[in-house]
């Protein structure tokens, strides 16, 4: 047998093999793609179902968040603070949601959704001083982003 023969016959096997590798490695990394945005799918919605959670199943939870939404300043000084941490809380979750959104890991659709529950959330008082009071503990994008939000409820609003 010539050996020019056996070489490109081993060249082929070995172009066969590394294409038949290329393919199993593009099937793997988009499992593991798929995977990675049910993972963050699953943890956002985890965290934002912490907060609905302790006030569905907590009647003086659901009290302060109700009275502290109006923003009256009726809250005594350990009941806002329950009010805050819930309230923070929120705007965590839908940061998250929204830093998901933006960097690919999940489809934009998820964010319409946080979106109107943002909007609902800033046009109540007691948010909305929160937010004013606290903005500058998240990243500047997200805060352009529910300053947007503000200014958008804030012109339906007068309209």
């Amino acid at each position: 047998m010539n050996w020019e023969i056996i070489a490109t016959i081993v060249e082929a096997v070995g172009a066969v093999a590394v294409v038949v590798t290329l393919f199993y490695l593009a099937l793997q990394i988009r499992q593991s793609t798929i995977q990675a945005r049910r993972s963050e799918l699953d943890a956002s919605m985890d965290h934002s179902a912490l907060a609905r959670m302790a006030i569905a199943e907590n009647q003086e939870l659901a009290e302060i968040w109700l009275a502290g939404l109006t923003g009256d300043g009726t809250l005594s000084e350990s009941r806002q603070l329950r009010f805050d941490a819930l309230v923070s809380q929120r705007f965590w979750a839908l940061f998250h949601v929204y830093d998901r959104v933006n960097s690919g890991v999940m489809e934009r659709s998820f964010w319409q959704g946080a979106s109107q529950q943002l909007e609902d959330l800033i046009a109540r008082p007691g948010a909305a001083g929160w937010w004013h009071n606290n903005a500058q503990q998240f990243p500047q994008h997200y805060v352009d982003e529910v300053e947007r939000t503000i200014n958008r409820v804030a012109k339906d609003r007068t309209e």
